[in-house]
């Protein structure tokens, strides 16, 4: 609200409605047509005037209104107490005329101009009491309400929507910028007034909702077509021992999916029954597909496996070996003279020897177009000392702990033992399920050939027949350092200095 300024002083502003108060006058309209038709926001300004005549009474009232207020404050400054009977006939007689004033500018100020399409328009306010009570801002909304000027009707499952969409949206425009919205509210006089919050809670209710879209500042408005169905792939786990990735598939806009392994899935693919899926593959393709018809079908997704490298140094008599291996699949190149692997990489078949000058293995693996990140492996350096001071002929004992805690590897290691004659020592036999667990122990000074070991553990089966069989070593025998140096090179490791006693 502005009271009676200087319209040439008067900034309009495109988020609020300024109410100027404008001295009446017989060329009051004119004055106030001049100034809005030089307006950009031809729709945020109204005025409130009255007749020129009724106006002179205004400023009597506001004459004896000043006078009485004088004579008061000369009171105050000659420290005339209240309580005087002059200063109280003086206080009685400023309220009667703040009443007489009040009274005049109510009955004065009645003619309220407000933009409509083919320019300002006047609308009577009814200067009445309710409950004795005169609440002018009230008679201005009310007047506004009655000629369709204002609405409080802003609600997004209302009309409103209707209007914006009608009135502030470009013609047969689709997608507008909502700056460009709030441009046209600002500027169009014949859009109606609300709530200055309205346009923008509109628009997040409706993003909301989904009926408008919002993207850098820009509103496309609906109906959408319904988006085409997906598939959402997100990677669980992941074995770093044989490379097996597990996925959770979960269909988008649709409720069937479709899997392939070569390929593009189509809907001649499998049908994926699980969406916990465990998988080895390099590559997959998934298609989603809406059994119910509403959502056409997307494209097909490709899903890529993650290829990685692991490697192995053992020995083998007096020399020392690599073993490269591609986890889940590929095909490895490798150098080992540091030259990259792209231009002189050398195909994998089989563990390789480590050259005796080589500082670095480099290797890289690919299939089916996935390709692993380049892996620098230092190459163990020295020599292998301690075959060279081991008797092939003598016996040995070879200190080393071993540990295998599943049934399939216990059995594995038995059966590598028992092929190399080896007798284990400082043994521990396991057999356990959930809270239940028998053991069989041995001591470290005392070896036992394997038979005893397979016999002991198809014994503990018979307690816990669903249990999980596992061992642990602290040494082994053999009954020539031949056999140490065979079961050595077939378990692909490395003798240590120190480790073996003859």
């Amino acid at each position: 609200i502005q009271a009676l300024p200087a319209l040439d002083q008067v900034q309009l502003q495109p988020d609020a409605v300024t109410l100027i108060v404008f001295r009446p006058a017989e060329d009051s309209f004119r004055a106030i047509e001049e100034f809005y038709k030089n307006q950009p926001y031809k729709n945020r300004v109204c005025f409130l005037t009255g007749a020129a005549k009724a106006y002179d009474t205004v400023l009597e009232r506001a004459a004896e209104l000043s006078a009485v207020r004088t004579i008061i404050g000369e009171m105050d400054q000659e420290g005339v107490r209240e309580s005087d009977p002059q200063y109280i006939e003086a206080t009685e007689i400023q309220t009667k005329l703040e009443g007489r004033f009040y009274q005049a500018c109510r009955e004065t100020f009645t003619i309220l101009y407000y933009p409509a399409k083919n320019g300002l328009v006047s609308v009577d306010l009814d200067p009445k009491y309710v409950a004795n009570e005169y609440k002018g801002e009230d008679q201005v909304l009310a007047a506004l309400k009655e000629c369709y000027k204002y609405t409080t009707e802003i609600a997004a499952d209302g009309n409103f929507r209707n209007r914006v969409e009608s009135k502030l949206w470009l013609e047969s425009a689709k997608e507008v910028a909502w700056s460009a919205i709030r441009q046209r509210a600002a500027s169009d006089p014949s859009w109606v007034w609300h709530h200055p919050d309205a346009l923008d809670n509109l628009k997040d209710e409706l993003v909301k909702r989904d009926i408008w879209r919002e993207m850098m500042g820009y509103i496309t408005r609906g109906p959408f077509e319904k988006p085409a169905t997906s598939v959402q792939i997100q990677v669980l786990s992941r074995d770093n021992e044989t490379g097996q990735a597990t996925l959770r598939i979960r269909p988008q806009n649709g409720d069937t999916v479709y899997i392939e392994t070569r390929g593009a899935a189509t809907v001649s693919s499998k049908k994926l029954e699980e969406y916990d899926l465990k998988t080895k593959a390099l590559k997959l393709s998934f298609l989603c597909v809406d059994s119910k018809g509403a959502h056409a079908t997307g494209e097909p997704l490709s899903w890529a496996n993650s290829i990685f490298i692991k490697h192995r140094f053992y020995q083998e008599g007096t020399k020392r070996k690599c073993e490269l291996k591609a986890l889940p699949d590929g095909k490895i190149r490798f150098t080992t003279d540091g030259s990259g692997v792209e231009t002189s990489g050398i195909p994998y078949a089989k563990p390789f020897d480590i050259p005796v000058d080589c500082r670095v293995i480099l290797a890289v693996a690919e299939g089916e177009g996935v390709r692993s990140q380049a892996v620098n492996i230092p190459a163990p350096q020295g020599k292998v000392d301690p075959v060279a001071t081991i008797d092939r002929a003598r016996a040995a004992v070879w200190k080393r702990g071993f540990k295998r805690d599943s049934t399939g590897e216990t059995y594995q290691f038995l059966e590598a033992a028992k092929k190399h004659g080896a007798e284990l020592g400082g043994a521990r036999l396991t057999i356990a399920k959930d809270a239940r667990w028998i053991e069989l122990n041995t001591p470290d000074d005392a070896f036992h050939a394997i038979g005893r070991f397979e016999h002991g553990a198809d014994l503990l089966k018979e307690f816990i027949p669903e249990g999980v069989l596992s061992i642990d070593i602290s040494s082994l025998k053999f009954d020539s350092g031949q056999q140490l140096l065979d079961m050595v090179a077939d378990l692909k490791t490395e003798l240590k200095e120190g480790e073996v006693r003859q």
